[in-house]
């Protein structure tokens, strides 16, 4: 009773409501985690993953970051990732690959429920956020080591345009360098979209109201 009556004062509260979501968040990731981990016990190197590995052991690394080869993507930032993982980890054990796409999963969400719960709020972002903990452990999806390039690329949009919701130049510079890491992570994130707040053709908003000169990021 003196439990039930806690909980019912705590949930009464924006605070706690909002404790509340990030609690039953924190809780489905850690299921997540054990999902994901179960589902793809016994991986190792596989498709796209063997020419990251190959590249940085047999080429110069600009030539890795910027020679993309036919028909591949501008891999930049996660390129610099798996050359300091192979240079270090090696690749004789997965798990540490694992991990990092488990994480990203996990903080893709994160800023999925904050970024939505500035708009419908947290109960209604909750649903969402927790549906992209459990996309699955296949290349067809993101929740794969296969896929950190994309999840790199989502992670840093996802942050851009949080950092976004209040316009400083401070704010737009760290804007544009989460942008520039999305961009050279992986296009997918931006296909189709049109151009980023940060670098449209219109006046900054100040905080006031008024309107600045063109962004930043031009």
């Amino acid at each position: 009773m003196v439990a039930s009556a806690r909980i019912r004062s705590a949930l009464a509260n924006e605070r706690g409501r909002v404790l509340a979501v990030w609690i039953l968040l924190g809780i489905a990731a850690a299921v997540s985690v054990v999902f994901l981990g179960y589902s793809g016990r016994g991986q190792s190197l596989k498709g796209d993953e063997w020419g990251y590995a190959h590249r940085p052991a047999t080429e110069p690394m600009l030539q890795v970051a910027f020679d993309t080869g036919p028909g591949k993507y501008l891999l930049v930032v996660p390129m610099i990732v798996y050359k300091l993982a192979f240079s270090t980890i090696g690749i004789g054990e997965y798990l540490p690959y694992r991990l990092l796409g488990m994480a990203l999963t996990t903080a893709i969400a994160g800023l999925f429920l904050v970024l939505a719960s500035r708009r419908v709020g947290y109960l209604a972002a909750l649903p969402g956020a927790v549906l992209i903990l459990f996309l699955g452990s296949s290349s067809e999806v993101i929740a794969t080591p296969l896929r950190v390039p994309e999840q790199i690329s989502l992670a840093a949009g996802l942050a851009m345009l949080i950092v976004l919701e209040r316009r400083t130049i401070r704010r737009d510079v760290a804007a544009c360098a989460l942008l520039l890491v999305s961009l050279t992570s992986h296009p997918s994130a931006w296909r189709s979209r049109s151009p980023p707040p940060c670098c449209s053709s219109r006046g900054r908003v100040r905080s006031g109201g008024g309107r600045r000169g063109s962004s930043s990021c031009r």
